[in-house]
């Protein structure tokens, strides 16, 4: 109905560093809506060649001598949303592993406060420190867009450790042992504002997109699942609601994980059932060699993945079920 084509149409704002997905985006919408003399002018407002693309990233790491730091700003006041540029799919990987080293696992000077992520740094809150206490030392969604942009880089260990870290100390409340959505936590740990703050919501896309790694697409007739399973579990188990164009009966695709030590090794195992959608499943290596894996239906071959630390298998779009098990030589995982 062309709303987007007047909301964007003077600027592309960069927010996070998503101004180059948001044009692509808008590009792909001029196509289908049919207005091709949009296309020429999204990309006049944001150029989509590499080059520029590498210098947006490259001109604004380590900014202002903040080492090893994203977009760090003049002032000093070192804030999560350093983060959230992670979440932008050109952001460069080398950047994200330093940063995530640097900055995500430092309670020194970082952002790991009494848990995951505090949302100024260690360092930045010395700096700005006053007698009055800020009621903001943690907050929820804030936590979602740091934690998503790591997930996004596919970092593995750093990813769903600092997950569970925040998770289990934001959203669960270990005296009254239940789980808890509070709006914000102060710098010394003690609940603040409104505690069923749907700010929170955000953060069950950890589960989903982080820990499970689903992706659909109707149009492509495709699931993806690339998972980032936690080490420490033995199981995570998914059922998510496909209803396709032409049924009227919502199919509900269920996703379990497996996870078991047998001696040095480990057996994971990941099967998809009563999925409408062409299945694609991408084991994740936990940093290790396969020595072993098996599929079910048997005829298909692993292709290469764009990710570190994964395989790729595509099944036929006419098989409801699949499943992989991977199992990984290691003694000391």
């Amino acid at each position: 109905e062309g709303y987007f084509r007047d909301a964007f149409r003077e600027r592309i704002s960069p927010f996070a560093s998503n101004h180059f997905e948001v044009t692509e985006a808008l590009i792909g919408m001029a196509k289908v809506a049919g207005y091709p003399s949009d296309i020429e002018h999204w990309r006049n407002l944001v150029s989509l060649q590499p080059n520029d693309i590498r210098k947006w990233f490259v001109t604004r790491w380590q900014a202002n001598g903040h080492a090893n730091l994203f977009a760090g700003p003049k002032d000093g006041m070192l804030m999560t949303n350093s983060f959230w540029h992670l979440r932008s799919k050109h952001f460069p990987r080398d950047y994200a592993l330093k940063m995530t080293s640097a900055w995500a696992t430092n309670n020194d000077k970082g952002f790991l406060g009494y848990f995951f992520p505090l949302a100024m740094s260690r360092q930045s809150m010395k700096k700005f420190e006053t007698d009055v206490d800020h009621s903001f030392g943690y907050t929820p969604d804030t936590a979602y867009f740091t934690l998503s942009g790591i997930f996004r880089q596919h970092l593995g260990d750093p990813a769903w450790k600092l997950t569970l870290n925040h998770l289990e100390n934001y959203n669960f409340h270990t005296d009254w042992n239940i789980p808890v959505a509070p709006e914000a936590y102060t710098r010394s740990g003690d609940l603040f504002g409104d505690q069923y703050s749907n700010f929170n919501a955000g953060k069950l896309l950890l589960f989903l997109e982080g820990l499970a790694g689903l992706e659909y697409s109707i149009p492509d007739n495709r699931l993806v699942v690339r998972d980032c399973m936690p080490k420490t579990w033995q199981w995570m188990e998914f059922r998510v609601p496909v209803t396709m164009p032409d049924e009227k009966q919502t199919q509900w695709t269920k996703i379990r994980f497996e996870r078991t030590r047998k001696g040095d090794s480990i057996e994971k195992s990941i099967a998809v059932s009563d999925c409408p959608l062409g299945i694609t499943i991408e084991p994740w290596t936990e940093h290790e060699n396969a020595i072993s894996i098996s599929t079910v239906p048997t005829r298909v071959d692993p292709k290469p993945s764009t990710y570190p630390n994964h395989q790729r298998f595509v099944f036929r779009r006419s098989e409801p079920h699949a499943q992989i098990r991977l199992r990984i030589s290691s003694a000391l995982n």
